[in-house]
């Protein structure tokens, strides 16, 4: 996870990146942080907005969604099972991220290629290339 701080103004948003086959269409769960840290946030009425980074497995692709904070509540953070006794961190408590439960707060910002990557055959991904009707 990264975070996009800006200087001066106090901006503070998390980034994550995910694969996804067409570069496009979000995962239905994605593994967030710490949920100690989370928990207390949200306990406080303070979220973050979520940058969402997709790209293709060859990654000459890409989209962008974002999930303002405005819009966030508890419904799509999922508390994970702690880590076992067993783990390097024991008792750890992480959360996942519930997209599906976001639904259509999380918003399609933009698409394109990524710059400097070949790009797939013609008939794969024609430089007009679009998105099928119905997608994300």
């Amino acid at each position: 996870m990264w975070h996009v701080i800006r200087d001066f103004c106090g901006y503070l948003a998390q980034v994550k990146a995910s694969t996804s086959t067409d570069g496009r269409t979000p995962p239905k769960r994605l593994l967030g942080a710490a949920w100690g840290p989370q928990r207390q946030r949200m306990e406080a009425g303070i979220y973050f907005p979520l940058f969402l980074v997709l790209v293709t497995p060859k990654q000459d692709r890409f989209s962008i969604h974002y999930l303002s904070a405005d819009l966030q509540s508890e419904e799509p953070f999922e508390v994970r099972k702690p880590l076992s006794v067993n783990a390097k961190r024991a008792g750890w408590q992480g959360f996942n991220y519930d997209l599906e439960a976001a639904g259509p707060k999380l918003i399609f910002v933009t698409e394109g290629r990524i710059p400097g990557k070949r790009t797939a055959a013609a008939s794969e991904a024609p430089d007009d290339f679009e998105y099928p009707e119905g997608g994300s």
